[in-house]
């Protein structure tokens, strides 16, 4: 989801819950992301549950995030 929307999380457990049940063994990793649109204090409050923070601007945890889907793919 992306940090500078709202409405982008506001339907995102709904979302989760639909591929869940059409797909039940499928990952799926909670990514915050436009990180760097964020200060310290923002990332801080966050009150939205996620597994990764990240920046496609400034490739942070990127490369970790496909990683980490790669291998729960692979299980």
């Amino acid at each position: 989801f992306d940090v500078s929307r709202p409405s982008t999380y506001e339907q995102m457990e709904a979302d989760i819950e639909y591929v869940q049940k059409l797909l039940p063994d499928v990952p799926i990793l909670r990514v915050a992301n436009k990180a760097d649109l964020l200060t310290e204090d923002q990332i801080a409050n966050i009150s939205v549950p996620y597994d990764f923070l990240s920046s496609a601007k400034t490739s942070q945890n990127v490369e970790e995030i496909f990683l980490k889907l790669t291998k729960a793919m692979l299980q």
